[in-house]
């Protein structure tokens, strides 16, 4: 994610960041809510989600409402579909957000 991202961010109600997660049980879905939060380091070539929370405040005046969504993988490794517990999970993700914003 780039700094540039904060002024949509900042016109945004709600935000909703998923991630592929390096560690943790494959397929399991992990929420937490995010609130703006400064990193010093964060404004090279890519920002943390609540970096960017921070920024939309910052520089525009508001942030939204922000959950982050982790979903650990199987592999990092290339490939051309994901596994079946990830895939899983995130069909169980979609089903959650969409009836979340209905």
């Amino acid at each position: 994610m780039t700094p540039e991202l904060a002024e949509d961010l900042s016109r945004a109600e709600h935000a909703i960041f998923i991630d592929a997660a390096a560690t943790g049980e494959p397929g399991a879905i992990h929420r937490k809510a995010l609130l703006p939060e400064s990193d010093a380091a964060a404004f090279t070539h890519r920002a943390t989600p609540a970096a960017l929370l921070a920024a939309a405040l910052a520089l525009y005046g508001r942030a939204p409402d922000a959950v982050l969504y982790s979903v650990p993988v199987e592999t990092t490794e290339l490939g051309d579909r994901l596994t079946p517990s990830v895939g899983r999970a995130l069909e169980q993700l979609v089903a959650e957000i969409s009836s979340r914003f209905r």
